[in-house]
């Protein structure tokens, strides 16, 4: 959306959490939602929103999917692009002295499609505050409800889970997230309700607060995290967790996170020192049954992703922003 946040001041610094393929892809996009969002709200005013749910099944066919990842919605995208005024992408980011990626991931994918270095400034991510209770046997995920490019494989997760409990007596699953009521988001939501139907074992924590999310990353021993899994990185980047904001809060409560080894995750966990990296269900399983059974291993692990997580506090950011206006030409005078 370059072309909507047009650089004014005399030195300007573009955040990227992930960069589109280019502008104009961008641009087309933007439009296609624009359309999408005003042909909703007309159909819903004039008859309705059931009949916007039956036209909506009829027209994109999967309601758990978001609309622009069916073939019709990528149809509709690729004409929007064809339509668009073309755009000079290097005007644009030439307003620019600096590109600041949020991961060496998203660092990556701004060179390969737009051509340009980066600085790579990790979010910041606060220091947990606040004593923490005897750890229940619970495993923890956390990510929004959503039918977007990067999901949360909940699904996936509770699969996993279901076909190892027996290997984890007392165990339980909680996936905890933000959800928005969409056509799309509420049939993924289903989906997810339904892959825990029948197992008490596994519980939802939709829409849930600040206090009880602090109070799982407090009482969980385990954080799972698998977005991206199943997901081809070289056609589809977008669907790989770019940097992992929930994961470093975990580790900063003691967590011990077991994370997908692609995206900018692997950037946060380092393998046997802080945390475990899989690349298949069989891992991720096998890798929580003997975390399960190994206390001195837990324990290990658990205290090396709590000073892990310092190195992503607010601390840390600071020092790197002020490497980043220095590079900039600007002067910090104090926090």
């Amino acid at each position: 959306h370059l072309d909507y946040v047009a650089p004014r001041a005399r030195q300007n610094a573009l955040v990227v959490y992930f960069p589109a393929t280019s502008v104009g892809a961008a641009a087309a996009l933007g439009s296609y939602n624009r359309v999408k969002s005003f042909a909703r709200r007309a159909i819903s005013r004039v008859f309705g929103q059931s009949v916007l749910a039956i036209l909506r099944r009829l027209v994109f066919a999967s309601a758990a999917q978001s609309s622009d990842q069916t073939w019709l919605g990528r149809l509709a995208v690729r004409g929007f692009g064809r339509l668009a005024a073309p755009s000079d992408q290097n005007d644009l980011l030439a307003g620019y002295g600096m590109i600041w990626a949020i991961s060496e991931y998203s660092g990556r994918w701004v060179q390969r499609y737009w051509h340009r270095d980066s600085f790579v400034l990790y979010p910041r991510i606060p220091a947990f505050v606040g004593d923490s209770p005897a750890r229940r046997a619970s495993i923890l995920t956390v990510g929004r409800f959503f039918a977007g490019n990067h999901n949360k494989k909940h699904t996936d997760l509770i699969q996993a889970f279901r076909s190892i409990e027996d290997e984890l007596p007392g165990w339980r699953l909680h996936l905890a997230g933000g959800y928005r009521p969409t056509e799309s988001n509420s049939a993924y939501l289903r989906s997810v309700g339904a892959a825990a139907t029948g197992d008490d074992a596994v519980e939802l924590h939709v829409n849930c607060t600040g206090s009880e999310l602090a109070a799982l990353y407090r009482e969980s021993r385990l954080y799972w995290h698998a977005t991206g899994f199943g997901e081809n990185e070289q056609e589809h980047p977008d669907r790989f967790e770019h940097f992992g904001i929930t994961t470093v809060e975990a580790m900063a409560a003691g967590c011990v996170p077991l994370v997908l080894g692609a995206g900018g995750l692997p950037e946060i966990v380092r393998p046997g020192v802080d945390g475990i990296i899989w690349n298949s269900l069989a891992d991720l399983k096998r890798e929580t049954i003997a975390l399960s059974r190994d206390s001195t291993r837990w324990d290990r692990l658990s205290q090396g992703a709590t000073r892990r997580a310092m190195d992503f506090d607010g601390l840390a950011f600071d020092r790197r922003l002020a490497e980043a206006l220095r590079q900039l030409g600007i002067a910090t005078v104090g926090r």
